[in-house]
């Protein structure tokens, strides 16, 4: 522990020549490091590995410091072989890796290893983690009896490694049988899925070269941000620009975005926040993307920017949207083009959940809207949207499952986030854990507010509602980054769908719809609100009524133009269904 103590005191030492000051840091890590065995203290060496590895870092030693964060992230992968099984260990050790891969990416930038720095990138959005904080599903064939049973062997195991940790005479006979056993069932889960970096430039090779990845690299040390033509078969630094965005400007974003927005709902600041990023990543990445010829974007976003809408940003005289169709992915991981058309087919199935809670009148017209459309519609509305109901009509096969009401988020991680209905809430564990196939659903539409918020401090790992409807097989998810405004939404989604039916690309229909309603006055408004009312209920009538009442008080022309009534909605989609 002295060794460790002095060598954090000089790598954060102020006073006297800095370089002096970081080889005693280095020293004193090698030292601690002859303690701290991998074999006997693995978390403890893993910790030291990282420190050391920051301080090569700082050196300048960047060969140095990637051998570091490899071994690292080898012992962490490990770990969380381990702690899957218990949530209160993954947690933490998610918490503590995430930072590491991008690390690990900028060192491999600094030494000239374009392709090695993109794959570390792609590492850590796709690696065994991500199935590993959802564990539930992927442990789904392992008896109650021996799932109870590695339990009880994991709480053994971190017994042993807290008497290792005090007793330096301790045996590590017993603490090797049980990480041998929990290792050798654990296994058959995880080595089937494990990365294989080969695979990312392939699966860039495979798209076509009318796409680009954007994929922005966030790391302590220093930011940049991959642009990559679909077809290329190697990554260079032509494929590389620099970003005026740092890492901790990106986090004040964020954390101004969560604090405005989300916590004190001013809206506003979302105004603030696009302009920001317009002036930073969107230049950034604009000329590049000129010269490229390309008319999609798969967007890789870097944690912090995943909160945020890149698309709505400003490029000039038009927004990046109008230019480009926008998709957002969580990883190139297994990514296969498919040649199949995905627009939408006038007898598509729809299953619909409509304003399970009855207190929504614009979510009660957006729904009634909407089910018209289609000819082959099961809808469920108001109190008959039970929690078991949903499960049950998610198990039956539909093209589009599209949820019209209240949602809520994890954003901190203190409670988990999932739809409000009228009886119980039905969460993101219900959803993915109920291991419900929806291969054959073409898209997931969910006009409700945050539906695609992740929790703060492990947003790589977290899932959203949006992340659990691509995790059942679903090719895509339309879902939304902050509380939206009913009315906004109820047009909003009235439009998508109609583009969406004319035969257009789900990317290109939202970004369309979105442009039109920032530009709808209000006299078009109260328009199409008054044609909805053809064909309705009394009911859906007297709801259109009061909206049309409300807009012609107004004294405002151009009542949706700010970007929070239309650039919270956002387009994502499984790797393998572009």
């Amino acid at each position: 522990m002295t060794q460790n103590n002095l060598a954090n005191a000089y790598s954060d030492r102020i006073k006297g020549d800095r370089a002096s000051n970081l080889e005693s840091a280095i020293s004193h890590y090698n030292l601690a490091l002859e303690i701290y065995t991998k074999e006997k203290f693995p978390a403890r060496w893993a910790t030291t590995q990282n420190s050391l590895a920051n301080a090569y870092m700082k050196s300048g030693k960047y060969k140095k410091a990637i051998e570091c964060y490899e071994d690292t992230l080898e012992q962490n992968q490990n770990d969380l072989a381990y702690e899957s099984i218990l949530p209160s260990y993954k947690r933490e050790k998610i918490e503590k890796t995430q930072g590491i891969w991008g690390n690990l990416a900028w060192a491999y930038l600094s030494v000239g290893d374009y392709k090695s720095s993109f794959v570390a990138l792609e590492r850590g959005r796709s690696r065994e983690a991500k199935l590993k904080y959802n564990i539930d599903k992927a442990i789904a064939s392992i008896s109650k009896d021996k799932r109870e049973k590695m339990i009880e062997k994991v709480k053994e195991l971190r017994v042993e490694e807290r008497y290792l940790a005090i007793d330096q005479h301790r045996s590590t006979k017993r603490y090797k049988e049980l990480s041998s056993y929990i290792q050798k069932e654990l296994e058959p889960i995880f080595d089937k899925d494990r990365y294989d970096a080969n695979t990312t430039i392939k699966d860039i090779e495979r798209l076509p070269i009318s796409y680009a990845i954007v994929a922005p690299l966030m790391s302590e040390y220093g930011n940049a941000i991959f642009i990559i033509k679909g077809g290329s078969k190697t990554i260079d630094r032509d494929s590389i620009v620099d970003s005026a965005l740092s890492y901790d400007d990106t986090a004040k974003l964020a954390k101004k975005f969560l604090n405005d927005v989300y916590v004190a709902g001013e809206v506003n600041s979302i105004d603030e926040i696009i302009e920001r990023l317009s002036d930073t990543v969107a230049k950034d990445i604009s000329d590049r993307l000129a010269s490229l010829s390309v008319d999609h974007i798969l967007y890789l976003p870097s944690p912090y920017l995943s909160y945020l809408p890149l698309g709505s940003c400003r490029c000039e005289d038009t927004l990046l949207m109008q230019r480009y169709e926008f998709i957002t992915l969580s990883n190139l991981y297994n990514l296969h083009i498919s040649k199949e058309r995905r627009a939408i087919q006038k007898d598509s199935k729809l299953l619909a959940i409509i304003n399970p809670t009855s207190d929504l009148n614009s979510t009660e017209v957006e729904g009634a809207v909407v089910e018209d459309m289609f000819s082959h519609t099961r809808a469920i509305r108001h109190s008959e949207a039970t929690k078991s109901k949903i499960l049950k009509e998610l198990s039956k096969p539909c093209d589009i499952f599209y949820y019209s009401g209240h949602a809520y988020s994890n954003i901190t991680g203190k409670r988990e986030g999932g739809f409000r209905l009228k009886d119980a809430n039905l969460t993101i564990n219900d959803i993915i854990s109920s291991s419900i196939d929806m291969n054959s659903t073409k898209l997931v539409v969910l006009s409700a507010c945050q539906t695609n918020m992740r929790d703060i401090s492990i947003l790589l790992e977290s899932a959203s509602l949006a992340d659990s409807f691509l995790e059942l097989g679903s090719r895509g998810v339309i879902s939304t980054l902050w509380s939206v405004s009913d009315d906004a939404s109820m047009l909003l989604m009235g439009k998508f769908f109609e583009l969406y039916r004319d035969g257009n690309s789900v990317a290109k229909a939202l970004a369309s719809a979105q442009i039109w309603l920032k530009n709808l006055n209000r006299v078009d408004a109260i328009a199409i609100l008054k044609r909805y009312k053809k064909g309705k209920s009394a009911d859906i009538a007297d709801k259109l009524n009061d909206t049309i009442k409300e807009l012609e008080k107004t004294e405002y022309n151009d009542i949706y133009n700010v970007p929070y009534y239309w650039a919270g909605f956002v387009y994502s989609a499984r790797a393998d269904s572009i």
